[in-house]
């Protein structure tokens, strides 16, 4: 089982009202992974959380506001490689890599007993290189999804 750590949070550059917000997983501490939102002005629109590697290794909780079509991004700042990400909605779990060989497995959880099972489906999703930073975008499939919230936990090859 792997231990996540929490995450700090800054609110700089979030303009209200954000179709997501983020809350942390743990209480914050100095050692955290800093995270904050942003929302774009041009282009396609959309909301990027921005997570910035102290430690490497984190978790935190997105919660729609109500807009839930509005397109979601993640960028990994500092990150010099991801061993895994992982997006868990209330019924879907995706985890990928990012590296030499990359993966992606889904999950599915039938029931509230907790117990996550092979998906006979894949859900598209890569990780990029973008700027020195590492960038994904969440599938709108698991947005649309998520009902509430959506647990994205992460943790950097070289932490």
């Amino acid at each position: 089982m792997v231990l996540l750590a929490p995450v700090t949070y800054a609110g700089e550059g979030v303009s209200d009202p954000s179709p997501y917000k983020i809350e942390p997983v743990k209480s914050k501490s100095p050692l955290d992974d800093q995270v904050s939102l942003s929302e774009h002005q041009s282009g396609k629109g959309g909301t990027t959380i921005y997570i910035k590697r102290v430690r490497g290794i984190g978790a935190t909780r997105v919660l729609p506001t109500g807009r839930t079509k509005v397109p979601l991004a993640l960028r990994f700042k500092g990150f010099g490689s991801l061993e895994n990400l992982s997006l868990q909605s209330r019924h879907v779990r995706i985890h990928t890599s990012l590296g030499r060989n990359p993966w992606v497995v889904t999950e599915y959880c039938p029931g509230e007993d907790g117990h996550w099972v092979a998906a006979s489906k894949t859900i598209r999703w890569r990780l990029r290189r973008e700027k020195g930073d590492i960038v994904t975008d969440v599938p709108q499939a698991l947005l649309a999804e998520a009902e509430g919230d959506l647990l994205v936990s992460w943790i950097d090859a070289y932490r």
